[in-house]
């Protein structure tokens, strides 16, 4: 309800003899089960996954990594499933919040073996965290 402790710990940030209140660690909301989610940016819109990323953090959604897709820009926002065995409550809310569906279906170019062969860079490799069960990527669509 006030700032006592945090007005009190910058006044003594350099005292040495100041014994700091250890931070007490407010459990995550426990209206959404968890998942491991990931959000890249497929448009050219700066910071459009950090903003993303608050919002539903905000909403209950925990939010592992953000960054840019491979592929920009993509026409629509869509969820992919990585992990079949992802909550399903987690799933719904998060189509009804992005307003899109969710596939188990990766385009190519998000798939391990792609390579884009005109390019002379080698594309083949992770596009995504491993350990992501449910990948959004932002698409154009999303600005409107």
């Amino acid at each position: 309800g006030n700032f006592n402790e945090i007005s009190d710990a910058i006044k003594n940030i350099f005292n040495p003899d100041y014994k700091f209140k250890e931070m007490e660690i407010v459990p995550q909301s426990d209206t959404l089960p968890s998942a491991v989610i990931e959000i890249q940016n497929g448009t050219w819109e700066v910071g459009l996954a950090g903003r993303v990323q608050k919002n539903l953090q905000e909403k209950g959604f925990g939010i592992m990594e953000i960054g840019n897709s491979l592929k920009r820009p993509l026409a629509s926002t869509t969820i992919y499933l990585i992990n079949n065995n992802a909550n399903i409550a987690v799933i719904k809310a998060l189509e009804q919040e992005l307003n899109t569906n969710s596939t188990t279906t990766l385009p190519d170019w998000l798939k391990y073996e792609y390579d884009d062969i005109e390019s002379a860079t080698d594309e083949t490799g992770n596009k995504f965290n491993t350990t992501t069960e449910i990948l959004i990527m932002l698409g154009e669509n999303y600005l409107e």
